[in-house]
């Protein structure tokens, strides 16, 4: 399911947000609000457009383009430009180009434009984004993992991009150098306040260093919990792996539950709601889970093992 935000003058898409769910359209319509928030908040699916004014240079005039929903008439005036010469290839340009070939269906070719872009030092922070999912997307982890290091090189003052490498050295089991990262980001910007996918990115980089004091401290000035700008399913896996620190099984259960219900279908999510739920001693409900994970396609050798223990003992 795709939503999106439109402004009528002049008619411009602003946001999009897509959502995957569980089988159900019980489950479908109760996701409803969550895809409304989110909608409403900073995220979208690569990248909120902005409110542009058509006609002002080719870069602005593709976005225009597609915010009227007319996506291949944006893709031919960029294939025009990039084409030409004597056109100015500006970062917006090359941020509208690769949007418009992202939504026609056209990755490779957006691939290369945002190559392009990089190579020629024209980029956003948005391109960068849009181009690492893209790259993830596609089952390139190490290309999504260099654009972002790339990107960063161009734009060294973006904290959307630092907060994208800390959240890839947690994932990568590296919660230590996350952790330098970090300061290193607030010691080159002193004074500077962190908010949204920033401070759940260090919540996160706390949890998994193992400095619950920290992350308690860190989440609780940066209102964690309550901060939908926060929440990334990284840093709502470092939440519910907080929680189990804590023994909180219950909370973890509650939260677990709405975060799928509303589409986050994670795998760390499902494990987190496992161990809750083997804690609770529910062995119907976590292996109702398990199931639940591997129907959504988001399994893993722990919950596949842990499956395999319970419906040897009947569930």
């Amino acid at each position: 399911m795709t939503l999106s935000i439109w402004k009528a003058r002049p008619l411009t898409l602003e946001r999009m947000v897509s959502r995957r769910f569980l089988v159900t359209e019980s489950a479908a319509f109760d996701a409803l609000p969550s895809a409304m928030d989110e909608l409403l908040s900073a995220r979208g699916l690569y990248f909120p457009l902005k409110d542009i004014q058509p006609e002002s240079d080719p870069g602005e005039s593709i976005l225009h383009l597609i915010a009227r929903g007319e996506t291949e008439r944006a893709v031919s005036l960029g294939k025009a430009n990039i084409n030409n010469q004597v056109a100015v290839h500006s970062p917006v340009f090359f941020t509208g180009y690769f949007e418009a070939l992202v939504l026609s269906g056209q990755p490779e070719e957006a691939i290369r434009i945002g190559e392009m872009a990089i190579h020629l030092k024209e980029v956003t922070p948005q391109l960068i984004v849009g181009l690492r999912r893209l790259e993830k997307d596609l089952g390139h982890p190490g290309r999504a993992r260099s654009v972002l290091y790339r990107g960063l090189a161009e734009l060294p003052d973006s904290e959307v991009l630092w907060s994208y490498i800390i959240e890839d050295q947690v994932r990568r089991n590296n919660s230590r150098e996350a952790l330098r990262l970090a300061a290193l980001f607030m010691k080159k910007h002193p004074g500077k306040k962190i908010s949204g996918r920033m401070s759940g990115a260090i919540y996160s980089a706390y949890v998994f260093s193992d400095e619950g004091t920290a992350a308690d401290q860190w989440g609780e000035e940066h209102n964690i919990m309550k901060s939908k700008g926060a929440q990334t399913g990284l840093a709502k896996h470092a939440i519910l792996f907080r929680l189990l620190q804590k023994g909180h099984y219950e909370d973890v259960v509650l939260l677990a539950r709405k975060w799928i219900l509303k589409g986050e279908t994670r795998a760390d999510i499902f494990q987190d709601l496992m161990i809750a739920e083997g804690a609770l001693n529910e062995p119907i409900s976590e292996a109702r889970t398990a199931r639940n994970a591997i129907a959504s396609g988001q399994s893993n050798p722990w919950i596949l093992n842990r499956l395999s223990d319970l419906a040897a003992r009947g569930y």
